[in-house]
């Protein structure tokens, strides 16, 4: 299950796109607070927070914690970035560098996940 988070700078930019194509994204939720949109990716055992600005990191949590950061995955109420960045909940974070979609394949991987 996925869900994009869109700060206000990135929703005005693709509102003429989205009204075409709103079926095909499903629901987006939004984010404040920040310059960052996100995606929320559920893999069942783990949630994925993936942030779309350089310099923020992807945050890993296992489904325990990640209830506790995400308690309503289609909220209505915006989200935001602090509440999304739960360092002492999550259960990796790892930054956006150079081999970084490695690590996090092999991350999921541990929990079972593996490209089909």
């Amino acid at each position: 299950m996925s869900r994009p988070l869109l700060n206000r700078d990135d929703e005005a930019r693709l509102r003429v796109t989205m009204q075409s194509l709103r079926e095909q994204i499903g629901h987006f939720g939004h984010m404040r607070g920040g310059e960052s949109s996100a995606f929320l990716l559920d893999f069942g055992p783990v949630v994925v927070v993936e942030f779309s600005r350089v310099g923020n990191a992807c945050y890993l949590y296992e489904k325990p914690n990640a209830a506790k950061v995400i308690p309503d995955f289609w909220a209505q109420e915006p989200f935001t970035i602090y509440g999304l960045k739960n360092r002492p909940l999550a259960a990796e974070t790892i930054t956006h560098r150079e081999g970084w979609q490695t690590t996090l394949a092999h991350l999921l991987a541990r929990y079972g996940i593996r490209p089909a």
